[in-house]
Order: structure tokens, then C-alpha cells, then sequence
């Protein structure tokens, strides 16, 4: 307050007939400004988490003000003398702190209404945008998720998603959007977000924008490679893929009708195919998009013998030979190609039978063949007459190496016939 001395006060005397006054010294005070409250707190964006203080200071008090503080509509701090409040552990957003003041002697004779008033927005983290894809390639069945997300977000975001200049998803609240079915080719995805109130009075110039790539490559045609052919029931063949690019997934699966019989226990690569019943099944391999088949031959136990020659003729002399040919066959028909042992192939007076290059000789009207691998190759020949029909029959099956043979074996016959 600033002060001004005035002469105001005195007693009356009478000068030259006149009434005057005798002047005595009296103070007056007066306001040099008026009271008026300040909000002060930070003045740029603090991280989430943070505390923050606000401070009210009334600017020319005549007195000791008292401070209130309200954080939104909420009163987070009667009034006191104390000019000073912490917000502790901020969540993301624009939080508004209003600080009253009021004299004492107006607290005092509740006159609350005759409050000052201030306020100041205290802004919690720093908003951004995020987006994540496919970081490289994804697999040519061309489907692939954008996600996106804004951290710190004052309030709900819009997000819109562009693939390739052309907008796939116009601003929504949904932050993925799904592609599927992509074309082999690389994918450009810009990712735009607005706030709320950007959106709705249509700021889309103040997007934040996000961007990212990936390719989808051509689908490879991958090669299968047997391990075996063919397997007993029960026993695993390892499949292999060649031809895969690199990190790619491979998906392994029984496609024939007789899958359920069947099954890939491990899918890797390579892969392994386990059967369980006799049959020929198909087994697919699918690698980005292209696929590739091969078929494996399950053969179950030794039911039956078949025979077939080569030519079923053969020229009436002492040299001139056919090629027979005996397959241990399961139930189906399958060679069991695990099998070795031998058969009796009955021996004809006038007939000759080889096998490897040596003669076989006849014991008690038989010859003996051996079996190798589910297979007896021999040579029967040597017929002088012509016009004579030779049958060869075969029968009494033995294992070597502990293949099973079911109880009652078939056992085939073919004929050969000697001509001139």
C-alpha cells in the first residue's frame, strides 16, 4: 500500500475578519493495484507418472490470502494458507486444476461466493502412434493383421488404414484391420490416427501417421522325397521338402480318403508318415501357397504269393529261357517289400529252373527260389517239345528274417507254353 499526507485537520481563527481553518497533518491510504490470483504449474507435457505442482499466489494482497485447489470439479484441497498442491501419478490425458482464493476476513463472514478464481491445464504424456505388421514376408496364402495403438491417448483415437494408396479401412474406432488374400507383391500400409474432437470437426490434415512394408512372396512349389516308398504298417517313413525358401512353415496332412488310417507325427522337415492299415495314401506338403504330393505304400503282413512271366511263351529248346517273377503280397496286393525268405515252385521233368545264374535242382518235385525283399526272380526254360504248356505253381512260403505270414497263404499259378 502506498500512502499520501494530507492537511486536513485544525481549529478555527479569525484572520483580517475571516474565518479560517488552522491546518493539522492527517494520513490517507490508497491501493497502488488491485488483488488478482496467478495458477502457476508446468508449461509443457510430463510423462506418465509424474507429479506435478500447482501454486496460487494473489498478486498485491492487502493480507494473508487462503488457497483452495480443484482438480476437474473435485475439491482436492480446502482452504488454507497453504498456496501449494501435488498431483502424484498422473494417468495420460489433460487434467484442468482450478485454484480459488479468498481473504480471511471473507472466510470468516462466509462470503465464499466472493472467491478469485484461476485455473491452468496440467498435460500428462506425450501422445504418439504406433503400428506393427508383418516385419518381412508372410506366407503367399496372403493374409496378414495391421494392430495399431496410441500411446498416450488423451481420449478414444480413430485410426484409418491405407494399403497401396487405397483406403481399406476409413476412420473408425477398430485400431487392426485383416488383409487376406494378398497377391504375391510388397504392401505399403500408411496408418493415420485422430483424436476425437480432430475427427469429428474434421482436422484430418493433423493426422499423426505411421508407416510400414512387407511382401508376400510367390509360392514356391516345393519337391517330396521318400525315405521309403513303401512301409510296413506301423513303421514311420520320413518324408523331405526341397525346394522351400528359407524360415518358411511348412503344413504336413493325409489327404487320401483313407487318412483316418494314418497320421504325421511329427511335422517337421523332414516329416514323419505313420500307416496303420494297409493301403497306398497321399501325403500333402504346403509351403507359402504352393504344394506338392507323394504317395506312400503301406503293406500289412504276407497273405498270398503272385506270379507273372514275362513273355508266357518261349522257343522249344535246350537254352531258351522265361523271366518269372513271385511277390509276396500282403491282403491288397502290396509287395511286402520286408520280406525274405523262400518259396517251393513245383519242378516239371524236362523243365529247367535258374535263379542268379545257377540251376536249381529239384527235391521231391520241388524247386526252391529265395525271396528278397518281398520278391523271387527266376528262370524257367529249356523246353524242347514245342507246343507244351508248362505250369508253374508256387507254394510253402517260409520267412527268414521273422515277417509274419497269415494262416492260410494264397498261392498263384501262371503257364508258360513252348513253340517252335
Amino acid at each position: 500500500m502506498s500512502k499520501l499526507t494530507l492537511a486536513l485537520a485544525g481549529s478555527f481563527v479569525t484572520v483580517g475578519g475571516l474565518l479560517a481553518l488552522n491546518v493539522l497533518p492527517l494520513t490517507l491510504s490508497f491501493a497502488a493495484g488491485l488483488p488478482h490470483l496467478v495458477a502457476n504449474g508446468p508449461s509443457a507435457a510430463v510423462s506418465v507418472g509424474s507429479s506435478v505442482v500447482i501454486t496460487g499466489d494473489v498478486m498485491d494482497a492487502s493480507g494473508t490470502p487462503l488457497y483452495q485447489f480443484r482438480l476437474g470439479n473435485q475439491i482436492v484441497q480446502r482452504y488454507s494458507t497453504n498456496n501449494r498442491f501435488i498431483l502424484r501419478n498422473l494417468d495420460a490425458g489433460q487434467h484442468h486444476v482450478t485454484v480459488r482464493s479468498l481473504g480471511m476476513g471473507q472466510d470468516r463472514l462466509g462470503k465464499w461466493s466472493a472467491f478469485r478464481s484461476a485455473g491452468i491445464d496440467v498435460i500428462v504424456g506425450h501422445p504418439h502412434l504406433t503400428a506393427e505388421g508383418p516385419t518381412n514376408a508372410v506366407a503367399a496364402t496372403g493374409d496378414a493383421t495391421i494392430n495399431a495403438q496410441v500411446v498416450d491417448a488423451f481420449a478414444q483415437p480413430y485410426f484409418q488404414f491405407v494399403v497401396n494408396n487405397k483406403t481399406v479401412q476409413a476412420y473408425s474406432t477398430k485400431s487392426s484391420v485383416a488383409l487376406t488374400n494378398l497377391a504375391p507383391g510388397t504392401y505399403r500400409v500408411l496408418v493415420e490416427s485422430l483424436g476425437p474432437s480432430q475427427y469429428h470437426n474434421g482436422m484430418f490434415s493433423s493426422a499423426r501417421q505411421e508407416n510400414l512394408s512387407f511382401t508376400v512372396p510367390t509360392a514356391a512349389t516345393p519337391t517330396l522325397t521318400l525315405a521309403r516308398v513303401s512301409v510296413h504298417t506301423g513303421a514311420a517313413d520320413t518324408i523331405t521338402a526341397t525346394n522351400v525358401p528359407s524360415g518358411a512353415h511348412i503344413t504336413w496332412s493325409v489327404t487320401s480318403s483313407n487318412a483316418s488310417t494314418a497320421a504325421i507325427t511329427n511335422h517337421g522337415n523332414p516329416a514323419t508318415f505313420v500307416g496303420t492299415a494297409e493301403g497306398s495314401y497321399t501325403v500333402e506338403a504346403t509351403v507359402d501357397g504352393g504344394s506338392a504330393t507323394a504317395q506312400v505304400l503301406v503293406y500289412g503282413e504276407a497273405a498270398g504269393v503272385t506270379l507273372a512271366s514275362a513273355s508266357s511263351t518261349v522257343v522249344a529248346s535246350s537254352t531258351a529261357m522265361d523271366a518269372i517273377s513271385a511277390h509276396v503280397v500282403d491282403s491288397m496286393g502290396n509287395t511286402v517289400v520286408n520280406f525274405n525268405g523262400a518259396m517251393n515252385i513245383n519242378a516239371v521233368t524236362g523243365v529247367t529252373y535258374t535263379q542268379n545264374g545257377s540251376t536249381l535242382k529239384p527235391v521231391k518235385g520241388f524247386v526252391s527260389v529265395r525271396v528278397s525283399h518281398g520278391l523271387a526272380s527266376f528262370n524257367v526254360g529249356g523246353i524242347a517239345t514245342s507246343g507244351l504248356s508248362v505250369a508253374i505253381t508256387s507254394s510253402a512260403l517260409t520267412s527268414s528274417n521273422a515277417q509274419a505270414i497269415t494262416a492260410s497263404p494264397t498261392y498263384a499259378t501262371t503257364t508258360i507254353k513252348s513253340q517252335s
